[in-house]
């Protein structure tokens, strides 16, 4: 049964490190997509921390290379949009809701991405095509530098696993994308999925081809 509980920035956290367990264990990669290649053992400049700057279109692929469908990929159109603490969301019993004000800090921008998580082997707890702004498809968080350095990264991205409200969903499904780098083209890094454990892995690409 999936269980939902306030969410304090540590249970985040938590949450977004499950899936990312296993990447001490080294997997063999595939030969890299055209056009998306891991950036995993690169020296790479640091990820910004002003991500609001990186509103706008993008292509998001995502390769596996551990998992049920280790060495396919999947890619589709995404979009970004700075996050508001006017938004307002509506939960699946149809209550309105609002931004969590102690959490929205961390989340500056929200979206979707128009893909299908099982065409990599991955999960989540809904449809990365959401575009509901407090529970969306997609969601960028930058974690402060204190927090960060118990997280695998600064800038996460949560796929069809987020929410805004402050609460979250233990037992569930989650994708975590962890960006290596980012800058005004895109971002670039290693994702994980699962529910208690890591069932899936790889590493993603997004790049940005409009406004």
């Amino acid at each position: 049964m999936i269980r939902a509980c306030e969410r304090p920035i540590s249970t985040l956290l938590l949450s977004i490190t499950i899936a990312s367990a296993s990447w001490a264990q080294p997997v063999p990669a595939p030969q890299p997509a055209a056009r998306c290649d891991s950036v995993i053992d690169r020296a790479l400049p640091a990820p910004s921390a002003r991500p609001p700057a990186l509103g706008g279109t993008y292509v998001l692929t995502l390769v596996a290379v551990s998992g049920d469908r280790a060495g396919s990929r999947v890619e589709g159109v995404s979009r970004l949009l700075p996050s508001d603490s006017s938004d307002r969301g509506r939960r699946p019993d149809g209550i309105v809701v609002a931004p969590d004000p102690r959490m929205d800090q961390i989340f500056p921008l929200y979206g979707w991405a128009d893909i299908t998580l099982a065409d990599v082997g991955a999960v989540a707890l809904h449809d990365p095509r959401d575009r509901d702004p407090i529970f969306p498809g997609l969601l960028v968080t930058v974690l402060p530098p204190e927090l960060a350095r118990a997280a695998p990264g600064r800038v996460l991205l949560q796929l069809g696993s987020g929410s805004r409200d402050g609460t979250t969903l233990l037992d569930a499904g989650t994708t975590a994308l962890y960006a290596d780098r980012v800058d005004s083209t895109g971002m670039w890094g290693r994702w994980s999925s699962g529910v208690l454990s890591t069932i899936a892995k790889g590493y993603f690409c997004l790049r940005r081809v409009g406004p």
